[in-house]
């Protein structure tokens, strides 16, 4: 994918301009001459806020497609399969779908071992794109229930009154029950007769025993914030 950045720069008729190494400085003083093909060298450096600090100048910059080819090309090492933290840290609060979205291959890559870091960060983009995505993998039974509780844990379950809507369904039907105990031991929204009455009958009536003690934990929880 890199080309497609070269090739982008060569025709800004930037290439012959670009630094081999830039800090934090540089970043700032070449935003504000617009030469973006200087800000991206910055996700290329070795020092993590260098690259967190170039990602976070570029996520200001609409309408130009290098911005968003630069995060694509190194969000996620080619070789690995390692998704860039710094980078991903950078978009935090963003709500760049366009930017966000490069990051979406890491999440089925076997070879990922921090999935449940990327997820969080990637919800953490406030990127809407992520949330429906995420709320997709949920409410997919293809999916593995590693995958699914990880989701959930990554989210605020109750945000809205929809998004509580949909974890009470999922935790009362959802066929694994990894699923279920994820989402009761953190289903603290209201100390409501409505939500009292649901987790007292997922903690009374659910099948597994790990399901029903992680309604236990959530009604405890919610026994002390109301005392």
């Amino acid at each position: 994918m890199k080309y497609a950045l070269a090739l982008l720069i060569a025709l800004t008729g930037c290439g012959d301009r670009t630094p081999a190494m830039v800090d934090v400085n540089d970043i700032s003083a070449n935003m504000v001459l617009q030469r973006y093909n200087v800000v991206c060298k910055g996700l290329e450096m070795r020092d993590a806020w260098t690259r967190e600090y170039a990602t976070k100048q570029l996520v200001t910059v609409r309408d130009e497609e290098l911005p968003i080819q630069c995060v694509c090309d190194f969000a996620i090492d080619e070789e690995s399969g390692a998704w860039d933290e710094s980078i991903l840290k950078g978009l935090a609060g963003s709500g760049r779908s366009d930017m966000a979205e490069c990051f979406l291959p890491a999440m089925s890559d076997p070879r990922v071992e921090n999935r449940a870091e990327l997820i969080s960060a990637l919800v953490a983009t406030g990127a809407s794109v992520m949330v429906e995505h995420m709320e997709s993998i949920i409410n997919d039974s293809t999916e593995s229930p590693e995958m699914r509780a990880e989701v959930v844990e990554s989210l605020a379950l109750c945000e809205s009154p929809e998004r509580k809507e949909m974890m009470t369904q999922l935790m009362l039907e959802a066929d694994a029950p990894l699923i279920r105990a994820s989402i009761a031991e953190r289903f603290i929204c209201d100390e409501s007769e409505e939500h009292i009455a649901t987790m007292t009958h997922v903690a009374t009536n659910d099948p597994e025993g790990s399901v029903r003690a992680a309604a236990l934990k959530a009604l405890d929880r919610l026994d002390g914030a109301g005392s």
